[in-house]
């Protein structure tokens, strides 16, 4: 089991926050796996940035790989 919180709150985290972080990663997780058990917060965002965010299926280009390193985000893209 994982917890997830924000650092700079060590003593109770916004509730807004909370509910940010729990959509993040339940979109996250579906976008991965369709079959999850979570029936709710599991609408994607229409748009995406090609290669980056919500990227299709193929390789991505060198220029969008730069540009993921650049912004640290990992191999899958975001959800």
């Amino acid at each position: 089991m994982f917890f997830v919180a924000p650092d700079e709150t060590k003593k109770s985290v916004p509730g807004a926050t909370c509910g940010t972080i729990e959509t993040f990663l339940i979109q996250s997780a579906y976008a991965e796996n369709p079959q999850i058990c979570n029936r709710q917060q599991t609408k994607i965002p229409d748009w995406t940035i090609k290669g980056v965010i919500r990227p299709d299926q193929g390789a991505p280009t060198n220029l969008e790989k730069a540009f993921r390193k650049m912004m640290g985000i990992g191999a899958g893209g975001l959800a």
